[in-house]
């Protein structure tokens, strides 16, 4: 597991050097996240069968390649044929997948810092404890539409609505869930108001009592009415006998992240100062928690929903440093939520076995 430690100890070190920004610690921020970025890289697409959709993706691979149907993203097809057209080794599709996700997630987190360089450090520090794990060495679709829906939401905080909206397009060809992104359009203020805040307050509490009292399945009926091909495959799966259950989401990772969106929605106005992208994120990640309530009762369609608004996390909790005084100390807010991530991630959940390198054969 050291090869995954080493993320979360440097980057915990580049924040704090983050926040005291000389000619001294220049030297040393620029070559060390540099190096730690090019490992990020190298770590991603480099890698061995660690994860649990490894194998079924170069199954996929070889469905496609053999002339057999597979219901998957068009996007996937075309990597996958291009990987046989040139007779390429397909870990390919995890180096082409993966250089893909970490650099919009790079850009996403770039444009998003405004050049700071804390806020950037911070950022890099979230992301590189929870959704690289997730989504650049697990779910490697998702990964990449995920990137795109985080550029699609600072396209829309700077009204540009069009751009976002072929974001979020774009996103969804890579995975049909990104077209969820699409509910960021329903909101045309970009201040929070105080109106806002105790609907949301309400609704959460409301969700809370369906999920202690066992009736948080109700009304998810309506999905088997989803016109959609692709849309009813999924709701068969997520329905069938052995995945329609109740299963606790009240653990001490929600009620953090609870804590975390309540605080930037009570601060919402203090935080929009520092990040225009701050009004939306807020309600995209509020979304996250809400839908792991509601769908609580279908837990692998609640955690896929939640997690991809969960995303905006790399947006939101690095802004928690700008709360409280001194910022040497409210720095520690977004360094322990990211390390607690990490231990989630990689002891709790056991997302990656231990790292290990692709095995070279054949052409690549």
């Amino acid at each position: 597991m050291v090869n995954y430690i080493v993320i979360p100890v440097f980057f915990s070190m580049l924040v704090f050097l983050s926040l005291d920004i000389n000619a001294r610690t220049k030297l040393i921020i620029k070559p060390m996240l540099l190096v730690l970025i090019f490992y990020i890289y190298t770590l991603v697409c480099f890698r061995g069968n660690i994860d649990r959709d490894y194998q079924n993706y170069l199954n996929i691979h070889s469905y496609l390649t053999n002339a057999l149907d597979y219901n998957v993203e068009y996007s996937f097809k075309i990597i996958s044929n291009l990987v046989n057209m040139f007779s390429l080794n397909p870990i390919a599709i995890f180096i082409v997948y993966g250089a893909i996700g970490c650099t919009l997630k790079l850009i996403a987190i770039y444009r998003y810092s405004s050049g700071s360089s804390v806020l950037f450090c911070t950022a890099f520090l979230v992301y590189s404890c929870g959704y690289l794990f997730l989504h650049e060495m697990t779910q490697i679709r998702i990964g990449v539409a995920s990137g795109f829906f985080l550029i699609a939401l600072i396209e829309f905080a700077n009204n540009n609505r069009f751009r976002s909206f072929l974001l979020v397009a774009l996103a969804s060809l890579f995975h049909m869930s990104a077209l969820l992104g699409l509910v960021i359009f329903l909101y045309r203020e970009n201040k929070i108001t105080p109106k806002e805040l105790i609907i949301y307050t309400a609704i959460y509490l409301g969700s809370l009592i369906l999920v202690v009292f066992n009736l948080s399945s109700l009304g998810l009926s309506w999905l088997s009415y989803v016109p959609i091909d692709f849309v009813q495959i999924k709701v068969q799966h997520y329905f069938s006998d052995g995945v329609e259950r109740v299963i606790n989401v009240l653990n001490i990772q929600f009620f953090v992240y609870s804590s975390v969106c309540f605080l930037a929605l009570f601060f919402s106005d203090r935080l929009q100062e520092i990040s225009r992208v701050s009004p939306i994120a807020i309600r995209v990640f509020y979304l996250s928690i809400i839908s792991k309530l509601l769908l609580s009762s279908t837990p692998i369609l609640g955690f896929r929903i939640s997690e991809f608004f969960a995303v905006t996390e790399i947006y939101l909790i690095p802004l928690l440093l700008y709360l409280f005084r001194p910022k040497s100390l409210s720095v520690l807010i977004p360094v322990l939520i990211a390390l607690l991530s990490f231990v989630n991630f990689i002891y709790v959940q056991e997302v990656l076995k231990p790292y290990e390198y692709f095995t070279y054969s054949g052409t690549l």
